[in-house]
């Protein structure tokens, strides 16, 4: 759907009156990601697994910063490495599963095949900086997986597809 098309016209003149309608509703944050998944889908619906992906992890970082303390409070990381002693046993989850996700996306590029092992690293160097930030409880840690993941989905779409076109 481009945007001087008419089926931009007719999306726009369905969306923007919901929205105006529901602005001071709670429901208008998922009418825009209604809104978004059909526009990113009418062009290619493949795409949604993408966009889906993103929004997943992006929404289960922020509820992980939530789960962080707040400034000034001192963590115990190394009982945390040692014992597995997390004030928070969300955090402790994530940490263990994002532990041993980081070990196997390492052995599978170890072991896999050599086309996978860029994405893979890739992949397990977002996981392993899950594990960083569930073991130190740090904040930015988790912005900086959203960053990282969501700008390597813009690059390689950007860069690496439209090279080979």
């Amino acid at each position: 759907m481009l945007f001087h098309t008419w089926p931009f016209l007719v999306f726009l003149l369905v969306v923007l009156p919901v929205f105006f309608a529901l602005r001071k509703t709670r429901c208008w944050i998922p009418w825009l990601m209604v809104a978004s998944y059909f526009f990113y889908g009418w062009w290619n619906p493949y795409y949604l697994f993408l966009v889906a992906y993103s929004t997943v992890l992006d929404y289960v970082l922020v509820a992980l910063m939530d789960h962080c303390p707040r400034a000034g409070q001192r963590v115990d990381v190394l009982s945390r490495l040692t014992r597995l002693r997390f004030d928070d046993p969300v955090l402790k989850s994530a940490f263990v599963v994002s532990a041993l996700a980081t070990l196997g996306a390492i052995a599978i590029a170890a072991a896999g095949p050599q086309t996978l092992r860029p994405t893979l690293i890739l992949f397990g160097m977002i996981l392993l900086l899950m594990a960083l930030g569930a073991l130190f409880s740090i904040r930015k840690i988790w912005l900086l997986i959203s960053l990282v993941n969501n700008l390597a989905l813009l690059l390689f779409f950007k860069y690496v597809l439209s090279s080979k076109t």
